[in-house]
């Protein structure tokens, strides 16, 4: 039981368009569930169609290419969520949003995102900006979340968590990890 991984950057030789070439958006059309298994998602964007969700283990979203996420209404980064798409994805674990391509990552002023069961990570490697007046709410089913911000690059002094005003991270008995 290992990670399913679904790169819309990885298609083989023969589908029209140069396999690697750091472009392309997974798109989901139908219900995926995995009995707990994790998802790995690589893309631009991620898109759903329809009825489509997701719904396993610990599901992660990484940028295939160097870029900025933005979360909540009216984001312009190069990846954006609105939080009716991220309420698609449904885990038993962890959602984690970036990676070793998302170089900054802003949730948008006055967004509230809640993650029901498990935890959310917003992994970056320069920047996090929670806007003013932001709510995360992880774990209130099972008072266990984990709320875990972390910006990664060890290389320079660019590495900046900031939270805005009255912005509130809530865990329900678990973890914020800054």
């Amino acid at each position: 039981a290992g990670t399913i991984p679904l790169n819309a950057d990885a298609a083989p030789d023969g589908f029209g368009f140069d396999p690697a070439d750091g472009i392309g958006d997974v798109t989901i059309n139908a219900t995926v569930q995995t009995a707990g298994q994790a998802i790995s998602l690589s893309g631009d964007a991620l898109i759903f169609v329809g009825g489509g969700a997701l719904d396993g283990g610990a599901v992660t979203f990484d940028r295939t290419s160097p870029g900025t996420v933005e979360v909540g209404v009216g984001g312009v980064g190069d990846t954006n969520f609105d939080v009716d798409d991220l309420a698609k994805i449904t885990t038993s674990d962890t959602l984690t949003i970036g990676g070793a391509n998302t170089t900054d990552i802003t949730v948008v002023d006055g967004t509230t995102l809640s993650r029901d069961d498990g935890g959310i990570t917003f992994d970056a490697i320069n920047d996090i900006f929670i806007g003013n007046n932001v709510i995360i709410d992880a774990g209130v089913n099972n008072f266990n979340g984990t709320i875990t911000l972390n910006s990664s690059d060890t290389a320079s002094d660019d590495n900046d968590i900031t939270i805005g005003t009255n912005s509130h991270l809530n865990a329900h008995g678990g973890d914020v990890v800054i």
